[in-house]
């Protein structure tokens, strides 16, 4: 895991292109799971989209042209000794600011 997570660093701070995903299954807690891939096109931008599932409720994320923070902040994540936090600045590259919506997400939940 710690491999994984430092590649994935290294391709952010880089700006190569690739695609990085994970999936977060927390079934121990009862069924949920949760996929992001984030498409990486080189220029310091990349394209997010996954899903998040519980039970029976689920949502698509909407698929969104993404611009990346700066390299300095991946080269601080990757000076981190713990690659759970390192991990989390993968994720946190996720929340950047949205350039453009290129495709809406929805959600569908059975409840009342």
């Amino acid at each position: 895991m710690e491999d994984a997570v430092a590649c994935a660093l290294e391709a952010l701070k880089s700006g190569k292109t690739g695609r990085i995903s994970w999936v977060i299954d927390a079934s121990l807690m009862g069924f949920s799971q949760e996929h992001l891939e984030i498409d990486l096109v080189g220029d310091g931008s990349a394209f997010r989209h996954g899903g998040f599932y519980e039970d029976s409720y689920f949502e698509v994320y909407a698929v969104e042209m993404m611009a990346l923070p700066e390299q300095l902040f991946f080269s601080n994540c990757l000076a981190n000794p713990d690659w759970r936090q390192r991990f989390d600045c993968v994720r946190q590259a996720t929340v950047s600011i949205s350039v453009e919506t290129c495709l809406n997400g929805y959600y569908f939940s059975p409840g009342p």
